[in-house]
């Protein structure tokens, strides 16, 4: 909301907290530039404005070309490594990727396979017509007709 960081930093200010606050978060700027998990190095940034800078197409072009390097080098390693490695992992890896590249090609998630039960019209005169024939019986109702 456009509004929320000036009335955050409005009740830090009110509550007395200003100069912790600001301490606080020159402590956690330092830490997540350099030793955090998630922090994003300057390489990274960099790469991301080259990836930003590229079309959709680009993109998918590129991802899928990465994905299908990864997916051959991974099953190229459980060949290799078959007997050491847990096969879980490799197998989540395979079957990750493989839906990636299913994904990024359009191809579609799911096939839907759709029978039809009863028979055709057609069917259906055959059975009619090899039914036996038997004389038809009339019944009259109690007014005679």
């Amino acid at each position: 909301m456009a509004g929320q960081p000036k009335k955050r930093n409005d009740k830090i200010q009110k509550m007395g907290l200003a100069s912790l606050n600001h301490a606080c978060g020159e402590i956690v700027k330092a830490y997540m530039d350099t030793n955090n998990a998630l922090s994003i190095t300057k390489d990274d940034e960099e790469a991301r404005q080259v990836i930003d800078t590229q079309s959709n197409e680009q993109f998918k072009s590129e991802s899928l070309s990465k994905a299908k390097l990864a997916l051959t080098k991974i099953l190229n390693k459980i060949i290799r490594d078959a007997d050491d490695m847990p096969i879980s992992k490799a197998s989540q890896a395979v079957v990750g990727l493989a839906n990636y590249i299913r994904d990024i090609q359009g191809e579609p998630t799911q096939r839907i396979e759709v029978t039809k039960k009863g028979l055709s019209p057609e069917q259906w005169d055959q059975v009619l017509t090899r039914l036996p024939v038997k004389d038809a019986e009339v019944i009259q109702d109690e007014t005679g007709q």
